[in-house]
């Protein structure tokens, strides 16, 4: 009876460490939004592709202030781009990933660009992380200038 007492007990705080562990486990994702505010500049390749390249600034839930680079092949017949990107903290933590869009193009000089991307990993708090999330992105194509605004989630296992 004493050997079953203990045994129960030990199953009991087992299953309370669990559960209070739970909801601060590590890979929890939590949401990821913010915005960017920058350049995209493309660069001819064969034909019909381009290089696309945006730089940009722009502050998010969980990462703050940032810099940002993305680098994208785009099919210009079909105006579908695929590449990597690169969020970098103010701190030098890092999230990346890859993307894929498609743009819109409004006369005279307006592409709207809904892109879906995929986190892969980081460093630094980021280390080891997931997620994904939307990106609505409008871009002046005579001036290359670019905003956004992006909502997903994130998790960040080194945290």
């Amino acid at each position: 009876m004493k050997r079953f007492r203990c045994a129960a007990s030990l199953a009991l705080a087992v299953v309370t460490v669990l559960a209070l562990a739970g909801p601060v486990a590590a890979g929890e994702q939590v949401p990821f939004k913010g915005g960017y505010e920058g350049e995209d500049i493309g660069t001819p390749l064969a034909p019909p592709f381009v290089s696309a390249e945006v730089t940009a600034t722009g502050r998010a839930a969980h990462l703050g202030n940032f810099t940002f680079i993305q680098v994208a092949t785009v099919d210009t017949t079909t105006r579908i781009g695929t590449g990597v990107f690169q969020f970098t903290a103010a701190n030098g933590d890092t999230v990346y990933g890859t993307v894929v869009g498609q743009a819109a193009f409004t006369p005279p000089n307006v592409l709207t660009i809904l892109e879906t991307a995929t986190i892969e990993g980081g460093t630094g708090r980021f280390a080891g992380a997931t997620g994904s999330f939307s990106i609505a992105r409008f871009k002046n194509s005579v001036t290359g200038e670019t905003i956004c605004s992006f909502e997903g989630t994130i998790s960040s296992p080194g945290s």
